[in-house]
């Protein structure tokens, strides 16, 4: 059951993955850094409005501390609750601020579109981490997969027509609205569908205890931090370059962080496992191991063919990826241990751990990217994250040595 669930995921990650190729096709290097500008903000508002309690519900879950029912009560309250943050920052940074969410070439009459982008994606969030709780992730992850083959098809076909003369980034952000909307309903029907047997249903109280609190803000500080490190060269980017050199680089970061895709879907699944005690350090070791020397490998082979499937899929425009791809595959490749390691950590209740190799990556990052990127433009940004994703791995490998002598 474990290699099937890893299966579905690492397919539904590659369909994901390809739906971020196709947008990039039809928009064009420049729209591409706006869109990708867009989404990234979006989802930096839905990471602090979730407050990661998706990750409390799974290891108090699997811990026995909270029933089924009481955690399906619990995510329709913490969704409405997100919500209503959320239509609160909105308003006040719209309209008290010169933070305009939209300012980026899209229209005060789209803040509707915001609002469905963010409370679809926190039903999908919560969803998913009460499937992953259940172990029946396999299940959902199989609906998702079609859902997500039609989708590419519709959009194929939608905007195929369009490619000669490049879309307007709204009606490709309508289109994905739209389709993120989707899903959030086949996911919320499949919860109901898979749960309806349980006898207590939805319709249960449940305490909100403080140790839910306290584990969630923990967790989301890192991950907040995290996020971070993971985008902020994109801002860095915009500021001393242009959208297009935004749409390069995302494109670049995109493709290099499939060596993170493996790596995320063993630690999503080996998390409540951990947290059960259900894995043992041997066999984790064994998993880090073939992973670490699986992205090498692949990496290598990645090297010669870029130029060709970049040309192929996306197009001649985005040929000047090629370089910052390069530079950022080193510490992509390294990093898909530390993955492993949060996992693991977070599992066994260690969450500081994390939160401090977040930290340390995010320092090691602002660092580089201050002095890099004004003088190298998005190649600076690619070494500057490599050599924090290098470091900040370093650092959890030397924890993880205190820990569990080897």
């Amino acid at each position: 059951m474990l290699r099937k669930e890893i299966f579905s995921k690492v397919l539904l990650q590659f369909l994901q993955f390809f739906v971020g190729l196709l947008i990039a096709r039809f928009l064009g290097a420049e729209k591409n850094g706006i869109f990708s500008l867009f989404i990234t903000e979006v989802s930096l508002f839905i990471l602090i409005i979730g407050l990661s309690f998706d990750s409390a519900i799974i290891y108090f879950l699997t811990k026995k501390k909270l029933t089924l029912p009481e955690i399906n009560h619990l995510i329709l309250k913490l969704s409405g609750i997100q919500v209503l943050i959320f239509l609160g920052a909105f308003f006040i940074l719209s309209y008290f601020t010169p933070i305009n969410f939209l300012e980026r070439s899209f229209f005060v009459y789209e803040a509707f579109l915001v609002f469905l982008f963010v409370f679809s994606s926190i039903i999908i969030n919560s969803v998913t981490a009460i499937f992953y709780a259940n172990n029946s992730i396999f299940m959902y992850n199989f609906y998702l997969v079609g859902f997500y083959i039609v989708f590419i098809t519709v959009i194929y076909f939608k905007f195929y027509f369009a490619s000669v003369s490049k879309p307007f980034v709204n009606s490709v952000l309508y289109f994905y609205t739209f389709f993120i909307f989707l899903q959030a309903i086949l996911s919320f029907l499949l919860l109901v569908y898979f749960f309806r047997k349980n006898e207590s249903g939805f319709i249960k109280s449940t305490v909100f205890s403080k140790e839910i609190i306290k584990y969630g803000l923990i967790v989301f500080t890192g991950n907040l931090i995290q996020f971070l490190c993971y985008r902020m060269d994109f801002w860095f980017i915009d500021f001393y370059g242009s959208k297009k050199d935004v749409g390069l680089y995302s494109l670049a970061s995109k493709i290099a962080q499939l060596w993170w895709v493996l790596p995320q879907i063993c630690a999503a699944v080996f998390f409540p496992l951990i947290s059960l005690g259900n894995i043992s350090d041997l066999f984790f070791k064994k998993v880090l191991v073939k992973i670490l020397l699986l992205s090498v490998i692949t990496g290598i082979v990645a090297k010669f063919i870029y130029p060709y499937f970049i040309i192929f899929f996306v197009g001649k425009e985005f040929s000047e990826s090629f370089l910052p791809f390069i530079l950022l595959l080193p510490g992509v490749i390294f990093f898909s241990v530390n993955i492993l390691l949060s996992a693991k950590y977070s599992g066994e209740g260690g969450v500081l751990i994390n939160f401090k190799s977040s930290l340390f990556c995010f320092i090691v990052i602002l660092i580089f990217n201050v002095l890099l990127i004004p003088k190298f433009g998005i190649n600076g940004a690619a070494i500057a994250s490599s050599i924090a994703y290098i470091s900040s791995t370093v650092y959890a490998l030397k924890q993880y040595k205190y820990v569990n002598p080897i």
